[in-house]
Order: C-alpha cells, then sequence, then structure tokens
C-alpha cells in the first residue's frame, strides 16, 4: 500500500499520528509520519507488526474488547484514552479514534487516529502538586498563626479548634446560604482558626484583664479584627489569590458585625457581611458563652441557646439561627467533649 491517492497525501501530511490496520490479524499496513514519531519508532520498525507489540501491556485487553464492541454493535467510530510504550520504555498517553473502513473488495481494515496527550496528563500533574504545595503552604500559615494566638492565652487556643468545627457544621448543614463545595467548607473552617489572630497586638493588661473592660479598652480589644485583617493581608502577598486567605481575612475583619448593622469595625449590615463572618460569630458567641472565663462562670446549652435565639435578626442572621436551633445538640456534644478529645489527639486529627 502506498499514498498515491489525494486522500492519502493528505493522511500523509495529517499532523496527528494516522495508521492503517487490518482487523483480522491487528498489523499495522501503513502509518504516517507522525504516528511513527508519537510511537518514537522507524516506519520499518511498526510497519508489518501488530499494534499490540507498541500498546502497554495492561490497555491490550481493553482495546481489543472495544474493537470487538464496535463491531458487535455496528458503531462507526470508538474514542478512548490508552497508552502506547515508547522503546526508552516511557508510556505515551494517547487518545485514539478508530474507524471501520467499509471497503468492498478488500479484507477488513480500520484507520486508527492517534493525538498525543503526554502534555496534557503532565500539566494536570504539576496542577494537582501546585494545588497539594499551596494547601500545604496554606496550612502551615494557619497552624503557625493559630499557634501565636494561643501563646498568648491557652484559653484562646481552645476556642480555636471548638469553633473551627462548629463553623463546619453551620456550613455543612446551611448548603443553601452559600456556595462552597465540601472542600471549600474545609479551607473555610481551618481558616475560622485565624479570627482572633488580631488579639496577638492587644497589651496583656487588656487582653487578661479579669474585671470589665473600660469604654477606652474596649475600643482597643475592637481592634484586634482590623490588627488580625492587616496580618494576615501581609500574609497574602505571595500568593494573593488564595482562597483560604482571603476567607481568613474576612472572617478576622467581619466576625464582630451584627445582622442589625450595630457591631464592629465597619457596622455593616444583613448579608453586606460575608456569609463566612456570619457563620463565625454565632460560632464564636456560643463557644464564648459556654466557656468559663475570670470574669463570668460558663452558661448552660440551654441558656446559649436562649440567648442565641433572642439575637436572631439583630445580632445574627436569622436563617443561621434556623440551622444552629436544627444542629444544637452536635454544638452541645462538642461543647461537652472537645476538651478530652483535644487532650488526646492531635491537630492532625482534624479535617
Amino acid at each position: 500500500m502506498h499514498f498515491e491517492r489525494y486522500e492519502d497525501i493528505a493522511i500523509r501530511e495529517a499532523p496527528f499520528g494516522i495508521a492503517v490496520i487490518k482487523d483480522a490479524d491487528g498489523i499495522i499496513l501503513e502509518a504516517n509520519e507522525a504516528y511513527c514519531a508519537l510511537l518514537g519508532r522507524s516506519r520499518s520498525e511498526i510497519i508489518g507488526k501488530t499494534w499490540m507489540k507498541f500498546t502497554h501491556p495492561e490497555d491490550v485487553i481493553k482495546d481489543v474488547v472495544a474493537i470487538l464492541n464496535m463491531r458487535i454493535r455496528a458503531r462507526s467510530k470508538i474514542i478512548r484514552d490508552k497508552r502506547y510504550l515508547r522503546p526508552d520504555g516511557s508510556p505515551l498517553h494517547a487518545r485514539i479514534t478508530v474507524i471501520p473502513l467499509n471497503e468492498q473488495d478488500l479484507p477488513k481494515r480500520h484507520i486508527v487516529m492517534l493525538q498525543n496527550r503526554n502534555t496534557e496528563i503532565i500539566m494536570r500533574s504539576r496542577l494537582k502538586e501546585r494545588a497539594e504545595d499551596l494547601s500545604r503552604y496554606r496550612n502551615a500559615i494557619f497552624d503557625s498563626m493559630a499557634g501565636i494566638a494561643q501563646f498568648r492565652d491557652r484559653e484562646t487556643g481552645e476556642h480555636i479548634h471548638r469553633t473551627k468545627n462548629y463553623v463546619r457544621i453551620l456550613l455543612q448543614k446551611a448548603t443553601g446560604l452559600h456556595p462552597f463545595s465540601d472542600k471549600g467548607i474545609r479551607v473555610i473552617s481551618r481558616a475560622a482558626m485565624l479570627h482572633d489572630i488580631g488579639k496577638v497586638g492587644i497589651p496583656d493588661h487588656i487582653l487578661l484583664k479579669e474585671g470589665k473592660l473600660t469604654r477606652e479598652e474596649f475600643s482597643i480589644m475592637e481592634s484586634h479584627t482590623l490588627l488580625g485583617a492587616l496580618a494576615i493581608r501581609n500574609s497574602m502577598k505571595a500568593e494573593a489569590n488564595d482562597t483560604g486567605l482571603i476567607y481568613a481575612r474576612e472572617i478576622a475583619e467581619c466576625h464582630h458585625e451584627k445582622w442589625d448593622g450595630t457591631g464592629y469595625p465597619h457596622r455593616l449590615k444583613g448579608t453586606h457581611i460575608p456569609i463566612t463572618a456570619r457563620v463565625m460569630a454565632l460560632a464564636d458567641v456560643y463557644d464564648a458563652l459556654r466557656s468559663k472565663r475570670p470574669y463570668k462562670q460558663a452558661s448552660t446549652h440551654a441558656e446559649a441557646v436562649h440567648i442565641i435565639t433572642k439575637a436572631s435578626g439583630s445580632h445574627f442572621d436569622p436563617e443561621l439561627v434556623r440551622v444552629f436551633l436544627s444542629n444544637e445538640k452536635a454544638f452541645e456534644k462538642i461543647a461537652e467533649t472537645e476538651q478530652r478529645f483535644l487532650e488526646r489527639h492531635n491537630e492532625s486529627d482534624y479535617p
């Protein structure tokens, strides 16, 4: 067989690999230059050999089954991904299109069109590695910054871990209020660990004061939201588009905003408050109510539920309060068991 006809010339000059294969025994009758180049072999090494000789052993049976199905079901073509083996043993990831030739008075044959997918596979692998690197980078930032806050105040450290789990529950159960995927929820829950990072900039005599804060002291305490946002924004210089850090910044800055616009630092109102911060606000207050402080006793779960319910529409997003009330037993369980859990497990056990 020779490339003499107009159609044959077009096949020969095609930018992708094309081979003509005999159905009966799988012998390659002809192959263009692109096909040979993709397989890394000369034309003389390919012509007269079976396609199976160049196919990855794990893909041979899959190819045979696909060709048989094409014949049985009288399909006009099949398209599938497969692997070839080059002379040095390296794989060629390819997408093949197999089209049967219906020619009278000639042995049954089919044309195989071959497209290289190695570059695509390599790029996907690199993108995956990049995403994993970014995830490790982000988690390292979260862990180290959260650790700094914990050094200032042990109760702050325990509060960080409990609220992370409260945030996760609210987001998982409030799917109608946000667009986040399961992965996004995991990222946001971890980002919530940095909501109080700005407290590292608050003087000890205010942060650790056992009595009620004066108006001036409370004004300084309020600044932890802006200090936290600034610290996270500085961390974003290397990865400005990292979604985890973006969520962490908006949570740190806005988790003391209130639904009715009376919160701080910007007096945002309603849905102008990011959903991440609205969720954090409820989780933060529940944990603060359930925690013992030098200046107060811990509230019971029932008391905390009553206070949050009463603040629906003023402090908290009413829809989130409804989600909270539907899942308040999960909050109660975390509040009662988290301390013991943290003593038995390290942070790597958390999702």
